[in-house]
C-alpha cells in the first residue's frame, strides 16, 4: 500500500469521533457484512457502487490497485470498499484487498463488474419522466414503467418516449394505466383482494396484470396467510409483494436477509445493488450445490444473482474408517493410514473367494476415501502324504498259497450271491488284523525268496493332498507314424509309447484326520515281440500292459491291495540232435517239442500315511509280537 493510503489509514483510527456520523450515514444506505479470517472472499461491485464491511479492531488494511477499488475506514470496525475504476466499464476488473485485525488476516478479491445496459437504460428514463413513474431493470433486456397517468393523450405521449428510448438489446415495457382505467384484470382482482385481506395491508393495481400488495401485519403467521390468499386469486397476474411483519427491520424482510438466513452463516450473501446480489460459500457435494440453486431460483423475480458457491469435497474421516475396515477385516489385515486422505491394507488370503470377500468390505468405502488394496491371494501349505506303492508279480498257483480269493459269483439255493475275498487289505483292525497282514507280508517275502514272485517296483511318493503324482519305471520305444505330407508323399514322423510301471494317484485327507480317499490308476507293460510288426526289416515289438483305476477310502496307515491282474505267456522248448535234427522231413524223428504254459498275477500294494508338521507318520504301524518291522517294507524305508 502507498504512503499516502498509509497517512490516510493513520487519521482515519484517530479520528474515530469525526467519522463517527459519516459511518452512521453510510450504515443507513449500504447494509453491512460481517467478514470471515482465512480464505479469499470474492466480492463483486458494479462500478460507481460501494459496500460496507465488518471487521473486529482493524490494525492494517492494503489495497493492490486503488484505482480499481478503493476504501474509506468508517470506524475500527468498519470499512467502506468503493468502486473508482474510471470511465465505466464493458466488461470487469480485479484487484486484491488484505485487511489485518484481532481475528486474523482476511484476503478479498474484489471484482469490479460494469453495470448493466438495461439498469443505464432504467436510469436515465427515470430521471427524465420523474417521480410520478417507477422505471426498473427487471432482467438485461427488459425494463417495465409502472405507474398511472391522467388520460389517454399523456398515455400515448409516455408510450412514444418508451419507444423511443428502446434499443436492440433493451426493450422498454409500459405497464402503466389511466385515472379512469378500472375494468382491467389486476382492477378486478384488486377490489376482490381488498375484500378479503386485512384491512391494514393496502391493494393497488397497474395495468391489466400487476398486483401491488403493501404494509404491515403483527405477526410473520399473518403475513403468511395473506401472501396465501394473495397467491390463490393472481394466477397469471404479476404480484409485487411488499407486505412487512411489524418489529422487524425492513433489512431483514428483504429477499438477500431472507436469502442469507436460509443458506445460513457458512454462506454470504451481498447485495450489489438493485436486484443484483452476490452469494458465496462453500458445500461439501454437487447435491448440496443443487439445492442452493433451487433455494435462489425461487428468487428468480425478485433479485438477479450472481451465484460463486463451489464444491469442496470435505476431508474425509480416516481414522473412522481405519478402525471401521480393521474391524470388519479383522486382526489378520493391517490397515494404516496413507497420508491424511487415503488408506492400505495389507494382507493375505487362501483363495479368490476371500479376496473377493475383502472387496465386497472395501466397496463399502468406494467413493468416501482412497482405497489401496494390496490384499493377495497364498494358498496355505497343503498337507502331505507318504504313499508307498508295492507291485508284486506272483507265478500262478502261488496266490493260493497266500490264501488270497479275489472274489466271485456263485449259485445257491437263495440264487446267485457275492462271495467277497476272506482276506482285503486296508480293513485291518485292532492288533489282531495288523498280525494278519505282517503274515501276509511275510509270505510275500518267502515267495520272492523261492523265485515264485518278484517285486517289479516299489516306489515311496511324497503328494500334497488333492494333488496328483506319478511316477514311471521303464522307458519308452520310438514307433514310426506315416502321414500324408505336401504333393500326396507320406511323410514319417516318430511317437514315443512309455512302458514299465507306471502309477498315478492322487490322496485326499478325511476330515477328521483318520481316513485318505485314494484315486489309484497303476499299470505295468513289457515289450511283446511275438505280436510285434515288421515293416522295411525294421520289427516293432507290441505292447503288453496290465492296468487298474480305483477311487476307494480307507484308513490311514493301512494297506490297499489291488489283484486279479493276470498274464498268459506261452512257450515252446525244442530239444534235438545236431545235424540230423534238422534234416528235411526225417529230422523230426530226431528233435522233440515242449510246450510250456506260464500264468502270472500282478498284485499291487499301496500303503498311504498322513505327514504331521514334524515329518513324521500321524498314525505309525504297530510291529505285533513276534515280527520284525521290515517285514512290511516298502521302498527300502520302513513305513511303520
Amino acid at each position: 500500500m502507498s504512503n499516502t493510503h498509509c497517512r490516510r489509514l493513520a487519521c482515519a483510527l484517530f479520528a474515530v469521533a469525526l467519522v463517527c456520523a459519516l459511518a452512521s450515514a453510510i450504515a443507513g444506505a449500504n447494509p453491512t457484512q460481517n467478514t470471515r479470517p482465512g480464505t479469499a472472499q470474492a466480492l463483486v461491485l458494479e462500478d460507481g457502487r460501494e459496500v460496507m464491511l465488518r471487521f473486529n479492531g482493524m490494525t492494517k488494511v492494503i489495497v493492490v490497485d486503488p484505482e480499481v477499488a478503493d476504501v474509506i475506514v468508517a470506524s475500527p470496525d468498519d470499512l467502506l470498499v468503493v468502486s473508482t475504476y474510471w470511465p465505466p466499464l464493458r466488461d470487469q476488473v480485479e484487484t486484491m484487498m488484505y485487511v489485518y485485525d484481532r481475528d486474523g488476516l482476511h484476503k478479498f478479491a474484489i471484482t469490479i463488474v460494469s453495470m448493466r445496459v438495461a439498469e443505464r437504460v432504467a436510469h436515465d428514463l427515470q430521471e427524465s419522466i420523474g417521480p410520478n413513474l417507477n422505471v426498473e431493470a427487471v432482467s438485461d433486456t427488459l425494463v417495465v414503467v409502472e405507474g398511472q397517468v391522467p388520460d389517454e393523450d399523456a398515455l400515448d405521449n409516455l408510450k412514444t418516449l418508451l419507444e423511443a428510448a428502446s434499443t436492440e438489446e433493451v426493450r422498454v415495457v409500459a405497464m402503466v394505466t389511466t385515472a379512469r382505467d378500472s375494468d382491467s384484470p389486476a382492477a378486478r382482482t384488486g377490489e376482490a383482494l381488498s375484500q378479503i385481506l386485512d384491512p391494514r395491508l393496502k391493494v393497488t393495481s397497474w395495468g391489466d396484470d400487476v398486483i401491488v400488495v403493501e404494509g404491515e401485519l403483527e405477526s410473520e403467521q399473518a403475513a403468511v396467510r395473506a401472501r396465501q390468499a394473495v397467491t390463490a386469486l393472481t394466477e397469471g397476474l404479476r404480484v409485487v409483494d411488499m407486505i412487512t411483519v411489524a418489529g422487524q427491520d425492513a433489512a431483514e424482510q428483504a429477499p438477500v436477509a431472507q436469502i442469507q438466513r436460509l443458506l445460513g452463516e457458512d454462506f454470504v450473501v451481498t447485495q450489489l445493488g438493485g436486484k443484483l446480489i452476490a452469494v458465496d460459500g462453500v458445500v461439501e457435494s454437487e447435491a448440496e450445490l443443487e439445492r442452493v440453486n433451487r433455494l435462489l431460483a425461487a428468487y428468480s423475480e425478485q433479485v438477479q444473482t450472481i451465484n460463486m458457491v463451489r464444491v469442496v469435497p470435505p476431508r474425509p474421516d480416516v481414522a473412522s474408517a481405519q478402525g471401521a475396515i480393521q474391524s470388519a477385516l479383522g486382526e489378520e489385515f493391517r490397515v494404516t493410514a496413507v497420508g491424511d486422505e487415503a488408506l492400505m491394507i495389507e494382507g493375505s488370503v487362501p483363495s479368490e473367494e476371500g479376496l473377493t470377500q475383502v472387496e465386497e468390505v472395501l466397496s463399502i468405502f468406494e467413493g468416501r476415501l482412497p482405497i489401496l488394496n494390496l490384499v493377495t491371494v497364498v494358498e496355505p501349505q497343503r498337507r502331505r502324504i507318504l504313499v508307498a506303492v508295492k507291485v508284486i508279480e506272483l507265478t500262478r498257483g502261488a496266490d493260493e498259497e497266500l490264501g488270497i480269493d479275489w472274489g466271485q459269483y456263485a449259485a445257491t439255493g437263495d440264487g446267485v450271491s457275492y462271495r467277497p475275498q476272506p482276506f482285503l487289505m486296508g480293513q485291518v483292525s485292532g492288533l489282531d488284523g495288523w498280525r494278519e497282514l505282517f503274515n501276509f507280508a511275510t509270505q510275500i517275502h518267502a515267495l520272492v525268496t523261492a523265485r515264485k514272485a518278484s517285486v517289479l517296483s516299489e516306489p515311496n511318493l511324497l503328494v500334497n493332498e488333492n494333488e496328483e503324482a506319478e511316477i514311471l519305471i521303464g522307458g519308452e520305444i520310438p514307433i514310426p507314424i506315416a502321414t500324408a505330407g505336401v504333393g500326396g508323399f507320406a511323410q514319417i514322423h516318430v511317437e514315443y509309447k512309455t512302458y514299465g510301471v507306471n502309477l498315478k494317484i492322487k490322496p485326499t485327507i478325511g476330515p477328521d484326520n483318520e481316513t485318505v480317499q485314494l484315486m489309484v490308476a497303476p499299470e505295468v507293460s513289457s515289450l511283446d515281440y511275438g505280436n510285434g510288426v515288421t515293416l522295411s526289416g525294421l520289427t516293432i515289438p507290441g505292447l503288453r500292459s496290465r492296468r487298474a483305476t480305483t477311487i476307494v477310502t480307507i484308513p490311514d496307515g493301512a494297506v490297499l491291495a489291488i489283484g486279479g491282474l493276470i498274464a498268459h505267456d506261452q512257450s515252446e522248448a525244442v530239444s534235438k540232435i545236431p545235424i540230423l535234427g534238422d534234416l528235411p522231413i526225417i529230422g523230426q524223428f530226431f528233435r522233440h517239442n515242449t510246450t510250456i504254459d506260464t500264468q502270472s498275477e500282478l498284485i499291487i500294494l499301496v500303503l498311504p500315511q498322513i505327514l504331521g508338521e514334524d515329518g513324521q507318520p500321524l498314525h505309525p504301524i504297530p510291529v505285533p509280537e513276534g515280527f520284525e518291522g521290515d517285514v512290511l517294507d516298502f521302498g527300502g524305508g520302513n513305513a511303520g
